[in-house]
């Protein structure tokens, strides 16, 4: 709004345009048309009159910030050019850390759309172990197994968090993406790895579901965070709690992503590791990748 729709705007008001231009004649005084606004009606006019002037970028930079399917659909680009991936095996080398001890050999992993996932290091030392993850939702079940025929299963919160850990990516196609995932744009921040735009995922429960669980505990359980380089928008890190088999405290898992290679027509992590408290836990060197639509 203008000074002059201002004035247009506001009735005639005789004694009081007086009071403010005693220098002009009752007929401009008149014509000016001033009323003694209240300080808050004043003060608006004020603001509108100066976001009127304000330069079109100025007046974008507040409300301009992406949301989370803008960042995502950037990152899906670069992922697979627009080639919906909906299941993908990545193979390489592992090195496995437990304390000061450590064991190397192969990896072979599997990633679908759904967020079903398998993992299965064969080590020099320690043998096989396979862990498994089912499709997203509250009552997934999650599997890990050794060589020596020992199962361990976790399902429900346990194993709430959404993503395919070692490739998260695979999971956020908006074209595949699952009902039972949520997302939030959280954001540009300054993190460890940089500018990082900032996306939360949880699990987001169906109507019949969410009369029989604890909402905000699914919530905290399932939460993982993601963040992306703010300028090439590939995963660098991704963050979440894995709440142990007993007790309450949980174990806090950290994903790093490095050396992005284009391989079979998708953009990779070449290196990724896996950090379980803060100490190394897997480091894995990727060097063929097999898209198994």
């Amino acid at each position: 709004m203008t000074f002059d729709q201002t004035l247009a705007l506001a009735p005639s008001t005789g004694k009081r345009n007086r009071m403010f231009f005693p220098h002009l004649s009752s007929t401009c005084r008149d014509d000016l048309r001033l009323i003694i606004f209240p300080p808050h009606v004043l003060l608006l006019l004020v603001l509108l009159f100066t976001l009127d002037r304000l330069p079109v970028s100025a007046q974008e930079t507040a409300t301009s910030a992406p949301a989370s399917s803008s960042v995502l659909s950037k990152m899906e680009a670069g992922f697979s050019n627009g080639q919906v991936v909906h299941t993908i095996q990545l193979s390489g080398t592992v090195t496995r850390h437990a304390g000061s001890a450590q064991d190397s050999g192969t990896i072979n992993l599997i990633a679908s759309a759904d967020g079903s996932s398998q993992v299965k290091l064969v080590l020099t030392s320690t043998g096989t172990i396979v862990e498994t993850q089912e499709t997203i939702g509250v009552n997934r079940s999650c599997n890990r197994s050794g060589s020596v025929g020992v199962v361990h299963d976790s399902s429900g919160f346990s194993c709430s968090m959404p993503l395919v850990w070692f490739l998260p990516q695979v999971t956020l196609q908006s074209a595949v993406l699952s009902p039972s995932l949520g997302t939030t744009y959280q954001g540009i921040q300054n993190t460890a790895w940089g500018a990082c735009h900032v996306v939360t995922s949880q699990v987001i429960p169906d109507s019949a579901t969410k009369a029989t669980v604890s909402f905000a505990q699914l919530q905290k359980l399932s939460s993982a965070t993601l963040y992306l380089d703010s300028a090439a928008t590939l995963p660098r890190a991704l963050t979440f709690v894995v709440p142990p088999s007993s007790g309450t405290s949980g174990n806090s898992v950290e994903i790093l992503y490095s050396n992005y290679r284009n391989i079979s027509g998708v953009l990779i992590p070449t290196h990724i590791e896996r950090h379980l408290n803060g100490s190394l836990e897997l480091a894995l060197e990727i060097s063929q990748v097999s898209i198994l639509n």
